[in-house]
């Protein structure tokens, strides 16, 4: 009788990036409006995924998350958000399957004597 093992994988991280200092601006046709910097402008990119395998098949689902905080409240601010969520589907390739197709490359190398 054979007995199928379940596996579950999870993982999840996030990279906070700050910017220590900034001098940008706004254009506006002939107008220039200086954005104000305020510590902390900060960057944060997080990554998540599940993976559940069975027998020789795997499901998965991988997330990556951008979120961006950028200027000085009284004056202009900037808040983004972005999701990108993906699925996916598989079958593992049993190794024993290789060694059916027998392909041996053996390396040739150029003659460098004149």
């Amino acid at each position: 009788m054979h007995v199928a093992r379940l596996f579950v994988s999870l993982h999840i991280s996030a990279l906070p990036t700050f910017i220590v200092y900034s001098k940008t601006s706004m254009n506006f046709g002939e107008t220039t409006v200086p954005l104000n910097y305020h510590f902390p402008e900060v960057i944060i990119t997080g990554r998540g995924a599940a993976l559940y395998q069975w027998s020789n098949k795997f499901l998965g689902l991988s997330m990556v998350f951008n979120f961006t905080n950028i200027g000085y409240e009284e004056s202009l601010t900037l808040h983004n958000i972005k999701w990108r969520i993906r699925t996916f589907f598989g079958l593992r390739i049993e190794p024993r399957l290789f060694s059916y197709f027998r392909i041996s490359v053996e390396p040739s190398f150029p003659s460098w004597t004149a």
